[in-house]
């Protein structure tokens, strides 16, 4: 028998009972659409974090930090030291303190984050600008403030730009004692990703104020070749070092695991859907009996009636991981798109939270086609076992 002619036998079978047909391959699309869905969705969190967390240069940036010794401080000759371990190309300091801000005749206090203008871009805040752009080297007199500090004082993003706000500061001096400090900045950027009231200003102003130690620096390798002896160097001077690839190695595995959960719960929908297509493809086994026997009787072999039941099984799987497919998508981009709805009423950010890359879904196609096939396997053999004489006389 030609392959046409299991095709055509098949599909004809699959349409002589459509509601049975239909039904089965939408309960085998409820378990693929069940798997895809869930494992998009683990996914794409990984996907969210990832690029949340990663920038163009996060991979040749190091944070340092005096980790847990109480003697250890950031200070400027520290920063020296640092200068001098082989394979830095920038040195970034960050210096944080508590500031009055004065804007729109409305006083608050902010966190003050004193900054070399490569920070943005070591940091990946260069990416968070919800308007406007980073100050340069040469602009000591810009300030960049949050989406929430603007928020604190009754003001949206498109308010600030180009707007001035004063800025009020205690520092300690020998010969003085406590002073105060009052500096106008102009405001040329505003950033959002959720961030506290913080003002990030040039750290050029500051040079000359006694305000504490770093709290952080920010190192930026020559290349990705070079971070590995960079980071050891600076570990033999006795900080804590940390780079943005733990973060991700750490988060990658945690996702992995995630995945394979969501994965699971996923299959326990799939096992269903595939106990039910299995008691389908013994159903049809019984109806057609008396079919089978004036096949055999015209010259059909055991292996032709095998291999038809399992064209007919496989068909169902294919159809029923297109369905799956289908839902699964379906299912995703409704549930995003509610989540959106709400994270935008709410003051949110929009986000893509489902992921479902091509070879997934490819996988699926396979897949579900394959469990097809096992599915017909059995009810197959039976078929093809029948006697032509007792499928003749089968009522």
């Amino acid at each position: 028998m030609r392959l046409t002619d299991f095709f055509a036998l098949s599909t004809r079978a699959l349409t002589t009972k459509t509601s049975r047909t239909l039904l089965t391959v939408l309960g085998m699309g409820v378990g693929i659409g069940a798997v895809l869905f869930l494992v998009s969705l683990g996914y794409g969190l990984q996907e969210v974090l990832i690029k949340e967390i990663t920038t163009d240069k996060s991979f040749v940036t190091l944070d340092v930090t005096p980790g847990d010794s109480e003697l250890l401080k950031l200070t400027d000759k520290n920063i020296e030291q640092i200068q001098g371990v082989v394979g830095i190309k920038e040195v970034s300091p960050v210096k944080e303190f508590v500031a009055q801000a004065t804007f729109n005749n409305l006083t608050g206090e902010i966190d003050v984050i004193s900054i070399k203008p490569s920070f943005f871009e070591l940091s990946g805040i260069d990416s968070s600008f919800k308007l406007g752009s980073p100050f340069n080297s040469s602009e000591i007199d810009k300030i960049v403030v949050s989406e929430s500090m603007l928020k604190l004082f009754g003001n949206n993003e498109q308010d600030g730009i180009g707007k001035t706000v004063k800025i009020t500061f205690l520092t300690t001096d020998e010969d003085e004692g406590v002073k105060k400090i009052e500096n106008n900045f102009e405001i040329v950027g505003v950033v959002g990703k959720q961030m506290q009231s913080v003002a990030f200003i040039h750290s050029d102003n500051f040079k000359d104020y006694n305000l504490g130690d770093y709290s952080l620096i920010k190192v930026e390798a020559v290349n990705s070749e070079a971070i590995k002896a960079t980071r050891q160097g600076i570990v033999d001077l006795g900080f804590a070092v940390s780079a943005i690839s733990d973060i991700v190695d750490q988060a990658n595995k945690v996702f992995k695991a995630i995945t394979i959960v969501l994965a699971f719960f996923g299959i326990i929908a799939l096992i269903v859907s595939a106990i039910g297509m299995f008691n389908t493809m013994t159903i049809t086994l019984l109806e057609r009996i008396q079919e089978i026997g004036v096949m055999k009787s015209l010259g059909a072999s055991n292996g032709n009636i095998a291999k038809l039941f399992i064209t007919e099984s496989s068909i169902m799987g294919f159809l029923g991981s297109i369905t799956g497919i289908i839902l699964g998508l379906l299912g995703s981009e409704t549930f995003n798109y509610a989540l959106n709805f709400l994270a935008r009423n709410m003051g949110g950010e929009p986000i893509d939270i489902f992921y479902s890359p091509l070879w997934f879904i490819l996988f699926i196609v396979i897949f579900g086609s394959v469990i097809g096939f096992l599915t017909g396997v059995l009810p197959a053999r039976r078929a093809g076992k029948i006697d032509p004489l007792d499928a003749l006389r089968y009522k």
